[in-house]
């Protein structure tokens, strides 16, 4: 980890960039750091140097972002940050935006579940926003290392317009396993290559994989932060029979590693206690705040530690700020999970399957029922849940 006294000064954010700018060639948007308590001048100063022209005489748009303490691996997504902006009016806008974010009742609720207190130390980041044909994120498996997330998106977009692409890259056999990539491979080791740059600097998390955010046609590195804990294990997950896997979910794509035997957990499921409407894209404010209020009346009555289901996974924002006490997950369609919002679910979580497709309506309906435990079984590399209903 960096200096402590360096993260302090610079917020999170801005202390990794700092550090990958100065240890690396690789390419990072020209980005300045500014405090609140900055005077305006000094403000203006910074916006006028990053806003930098284009050839043509046309000032470059901006992003800001926020660089809090708390953002060192952690609080992903909770802290705002404002793309497109052109113009002082616009800037002073975005700054509000991002101080008011640092002090919101979900950074509150967020930091309550962490144990920790916010201040009201944060610094902002001004960048140029890259003209990269496509932007994602990259993070190599903590628990099956040779293997690298790659989801990646066509700039320009809003995020309901998103469709995203990308796939594994295997380490091992030098070559995507699983996905679909629209790039040429020379792009793809590109990404690679840039990503065990990072992760060579040992200093910014020892032993911990990478969660990369960047641009690409051309590259850019956007941020860097820590994920998870490396850790592997050597049992294998034991074969079923085939009328057993009807209630049961077989999963390639899991984090976190149990007990040979696995573990076995309570389940709360979409079916009968959290709102069916989990997707947020095309909700209305109120269907929001009603999944909300499910989703912790369904924690509440939990009693203790649970497994929660839920049938896609795709956009499911700050989902896990409403389930404090659920400590697995079992999530279908979860093809491209490099969010803001999955990634935290999957850190809150001591193991999690994650699965292509929808879940099977067998599986849903079952763990619908009353009185139902799951089994979980994950050796990092693939996992099996298995439903125990008492009927």
């Amino acid at each position: 980890m960096l200096p402590r006294q360096y993260i302090e000064e610079r917020g999170g954010k801005a202390a990794i960039l700092d550090y990958v700018r100065d240890k690396t060639d690789l390419p990072i948007p020209k980005y300045e750091v500014i405090g609140f308590e900055d005077a305006p001048s000094k403000i203006a100063r910074v916006f006028s140097d990053i806003q930098a022209p284009h050839a043509f005489g046309n000032p470059k748009p901006i992003i800001v972002r926020s660089s809090s303490p708390y953002e060192y691996g952690d609080f992903e997504g909770v802290f705002e940050s404002v793309p497109g902006i052109r113009t002082w009016t616009g800037l002073l806008s975005a700054i509000e935006q991002i101080k008011a974010s640092a002090q919101s009742d979900l950074a509150h609720r967020y930091a309550r579940q962490k144990g920790i207190e916010i201040g009201e130390k944060i610094c902002i980041i001004l960048q140029q926003q890259s003209d990269s044909r496509y932007c994602g994120a990259m993070m190599r498996h903590p628990n099956n290392p040779s293997l690298i997330f790659i989801d990646y998106f066509e700039s320009g977009y809003d995020w309901w317009q998103q469709l995203k692409q990308g796939g594994v890259w295997d380490d091992k056999k030098n070559e995507v396993v699983k996905g679909h990539f629209n790039l040429e491979r020379a792009n793809i080791e590109e990404l690679i290559r840039a990503y065990k740059k990072i992760e060579s600097l040992s200093d910014i998390a020892d032993g911990c994989s990478l969660f990369v955010e960047f641009g690409l046609n051309p590259l850019f590195i956007y941020q860097v932060r820590p994920f998870m804990e490396f850790k592997t294990t050597n049992f294998e997950v034991p074969k079923f029979p085939r009328e057993r896997l009807e209630f049961a979910i077989v999963a390639d794509c899991v984090f976190g590693l149990t007990p040979p035997e696995g573990i076995e957990v309570p389940i709360v499921s979409h079916n009968s206690r959290v709102s069916s409407g989990f997707s947020y894209r095309g909700l209305s404010q109120k269907e929001r705040e009603s999944t909300q209020q499910n989703l912790s009346s369904a924690d509440s009555k939990a009693h203790k530690p649970y497994c929660l289901v839920v049938p896609y996974s795709r956009e499911q924002e700050n989902w896990d700020l409403y389930v404090p006490r659920m400590n697995a997950l079992i999530a279908g369609d979860s093809s491209h999970f490099l969010t803001h919002g999955m990634i935290r679910l999957l850190k809150k979580a001591e193991v999690s399957l994650l699965c292509d497709r929808n879940l099977s309506q067998s599986f849903l309906s079952m763990s619908g029922l009353e009185e139902k435990t799951v089994q979980i079984i994950s050796n990092g590399r693939e996992g099996v849940a298995l439903l125990r209903c008492n009927l």
